[in-house]
């Protein structure tokens, strides 16, 4: 009997976990295309762990194709995490862009099977090992790997930059741009992905074994299933991507307006009637305001109400609601008629929804703390 060891047991915990979020997304009743990305990502996990297994057991070492698909997936890997970010921004993405972000893995794959089918290179664990009469740009490959990874980390953190904008322009509450989730995703993929190639070259040189190697990189890869699905549900954010009208980004800030519409005296005059509006209703009081809700009341497209508040303020949406709320409250923390409530209670009747989500906005406003600021009162 063959016995099970750690490597073992972390590729079959690897295997049952991304089954087992994989389930999740599927049993969703209404699912997003960013839904199906993410099951997908899953579900290639998965099969990396599969063949990391096969590949610890040299079970496939005379089987081309499963080594080229294998040593192809980490570029699948990372390029469903873009797509997936990507998707959030736009709502949607075209036929086109998914066969694009295709062609690095097939491309990839190509290049492994001819150079295995060849017998120019052999493997054995994670070496790869080329003989001299190979040609001098197969030493390429690893580095060719490294190098598509590292290009689509930097759009990644582009994309993520442009959709916590985005989002800053549509939303007051920052419980709406609780997409850090994603960030640690990404963090947690670099940080494995370097960890992995510094165990594959110490392998290599024969600094650690072999079975060291294999158990650290099956353990950086199920960390990442851990943070998608546990970090990502606790938040209450994963498997729920939220869909943002892709017109209304390409008319923000971005486009400086272009098209819009306004002249100056136009503008002048929707700043007045916005000041007013905000001093007369106290729109910012309600939680869920939104940029189409204040659109809405003042019977302007959401884009020009973007163009006020960014020329007129110099602020996003999100930071000129919130200036509202803090103002607010600090007249009501001097009232007495509020005396009796507690200061996240009072937070919360100004408009905020939780008291992080106040702590961390009040104290980026004001530069003190809440309760810093009520002792300065004194």
């Amino acid at each position: 009997m063959i016995p099970v060891t750690a490597t073992d047991l972390i590729s079959y915990f690897g295997i049952t976990l991304s089954v087992f979020l994989s389930i999740l997304v599927l049993q969703k009743g209404k699912k997003t295309f960013a839904d199906w990305l993410l099951f997908a990502w899953f579900i290639v996990v998965g099969l990396h762990c599969v063949y990391f297994y096969l590949s610890f057991h040299h079970l496939y070492d005379h089987q081309v194709f499963v080594q080229a698909v294998g040593n192809s997936l980490p570029v699948v890997h990372v390029a469903i995490i873009f797509l997936y970010t990507k998707s959030l921004i736009t709502g949607h993405l075209s036929f086109r862009v998914l066969v694009l972000h295709l062609v690095p893995f097939l491309s990839y794959t190509l290049i492994y099977a001819v150079l295995f089918g060849d017998k120019m290179i052999s493997s054995s664990g994670f070496s790869i090992q080329f003989y001299n009469h190979s040609p001098s740009w197969a030493y390429g490959l690893p580095p060719l790997l490294i190098f598509v990874n590292a290009f689509y980390i930097m759009l990644l953190f582009d994309n993520l930059k442009k959709h916590q904008r985005l989002l800053e322009s549509q939303y007051s509450n920052e419980l709406h741009l609780t997409l850090n989730w994603i960030r640690y995703w990404v963090y947690s993929f670099v940080i494995s992905a370097v960890l992995i190639i510094l165990v594959i070259l110490a392998s290599d040189l024969k600094r650690i074994p072999i079975e060291m190697s294999f158990f650290v990189t099956g353990v950086s890869m199920c960390a990442q299933l851990f943070i998608v699905g546990q970090y990502g549900l606790k938040q209450s954010i994963i498997l729920t991507a939220q869909k943002i009208d892709s017109n209304d980004e390409e008319k923000t800030i971005d486009t400086k307006y272009a098209k819009s519409g306004l002249q100056k005296e136009k503008l002048q005059q929707l700043i007045v009637e916005l000041t007013e509006l905000m001093k007369r209703e106290k729109p910012y009081l309600d939680s869920d305001l939104t940029l189409p809700k204040l659109a809405e009341k003042l019977d302007l497209p959401t884009y020009q109400l973007s163009q006020v508040i960014n020329e007129g303020f110099n602020l996003n949406f999100f930071d000129y609601v919130n200036t509202y709320r803090v103002e607010e409250y600090k007249k009501r923390l001097v009232d007495e008629k509020h005396a009796h409530l507690s200061l996240l209670g009072l937070a919360i009747d100004c408009g905020f929804k939780s008291k992080s989500s106040f702590n961390k906005t009040f104290k980026r406003l004001i530069r003190m703390t809440p309760s810093a600021y009520k002792k300065s009162l004194k």
